[in-house]
């Protein structure tokens, strides 16, 4: 099958990771600030009928690439007056993002 699509049209994706400070927090304890990134950006998509009752469908979405769990330490009231507790939770940090089909 041939398609009239230009081929750098089909090669200029344009998905990255993008920085932003995510806000950690539970209620009564002190919010942490993290450095982590975010993906974004412009991916293809393309459905093409056909002869056959299940067209060709491809849909990217851009999705992290590289992504890691880090434990967060957050400072909580505890019972006492002036006494504080560790909360021990996680969150993913987000290191690298490209275009990937959907699952």
């Amino acid at each position: 099958m041939s398609l009239p699509l230009d081929p750098h049209e089909v090669t200029r994706e344009r998905c990255k990771a993008v920085p932003f400070t995510q806000v950690i927090s539970q209620p009564g304890c002190t919010a942490v600030h993290l450095r982590n990134h975010l993906c974004f950006g412009h991916c293809s998509s393309l459905y093409v009928p056909g002869l056959d009752p299940t067209p060709l469908v491809l849909c990217n979405s851009c999705v992290p690439t590289r992504k890691r769990w880090t434990p967060v330490v957050l400072w909580c009231r505890a019972s006492g007056p002036g006494s504080r507790r560790r909360r021990k939770t996680s969150t993913v940090l987000v290191e690298g993002c490209q275009c990937s089909p959907k699952a």
